[in-house]
């Protein structure tokens, strides 16, 4: 479950969540997946059994409507678990399908499903992008007791306070950071370290947990462009990053 070494077999699966993740924000539903969708879309997650091994739960980033800027910017604290992880309560609504509020629509689907997949002696992979990211990250702590992987694609920082506490096994998230190349060079994914720049008071401090790949830009073709020999790689022991 540890992300490094990142052999062929991981990074099939992390394809695979690749897909899922884009795939979310779109019509139509990929086969085999169950789509939950609350608050017009809002609020949008994927559970799907892959393979013969694996069960993933995608949550679906940010769409641009109001509501989900207002999640965004909800940035009151949020205690988890025991109490001791402290989380962004606009990712918690997020995760939990709650919309602006406290409806909490995902969380008896959810549940089902990874009982129904545990009991089924299944993997859980549980993976997103942006603020989708930031829901996994938190589904991360919440589903421990099932040993998932999480996969998080340019997450949004979900930890407020209580690192140690909020990821109890940070090698098991793997983090990767996207980059594309523009007129000015390789630009990276802003989003993952936006809750360490406070704008108009608005964004809490924040972390993530895990160590993370930055994956190079690529072309049409899937080859990387400019060529690189290596990706970079952060530890777990830099979660500021």
């Amino acid at each position: 479950r540890n992300m490094l070494p990142m052999t062929k077999e991981k990074f099939a699966l992390v394809a695979h969540a690749i897909d899922r993740n884009n795939a979310i924000y779109w019509e139509p539903v990929p086969e085999g997946v169950t789509i939950h969708d609350y608050h017009n879309s809002l609020d949008r997650m994927y559970t799907e059994e892959w393979g013969d091994n694996i069960c993933m739960v995608t949550w679906m980033g940010t769409n641009t409507t109001d509501g989900d800027w207002d999640q965004n910017l909800n940035t009151a604290a949020k205690p988890i678990g025991d109490g001791d992880c402290v989380v962004q309560e606009g990712l918690y609504q997020a995760y939990s399908g709650s919309g602006n509020g406290d409806s909490r629509e995902f969380l008896p689907d959810l549940e089902a499903f990874v009982t129904s997949c545990s009991d089924k002696g299944k993997q859980l992979v549980l993976t997103g992008h942006s603020q989708g990211g930031g829901s996994a990250g938190i589904a991360s702590l919440l589903l421990a007791e099932y040993n998932p992987i999480t996969i998080l694609f340019g997450n949004a920082q979900w930890i407020q306070d209580g690192l140690e506490d909020c990821a109890p096994d940070p090698n098991t998230i793997w983090r990767f950071i996207n980059s594309e190349n523009a007129d000015r060079g390789i630009v990276y994914d802003p989003v993952p370290n936006l809750a360490g720049v406070p704008i108009l008071g608005l964004i809490a401090e924040g972390f993530s947990a895990g160590g993370y790949i930055v994956l190079p830009p690529g072309g049409d073709q899937g080859d990387v462009v400019p060529m690189t020999s290596s990706v970079t790689v952060y530890g777990p022991e830099n979660p500021e990053m």
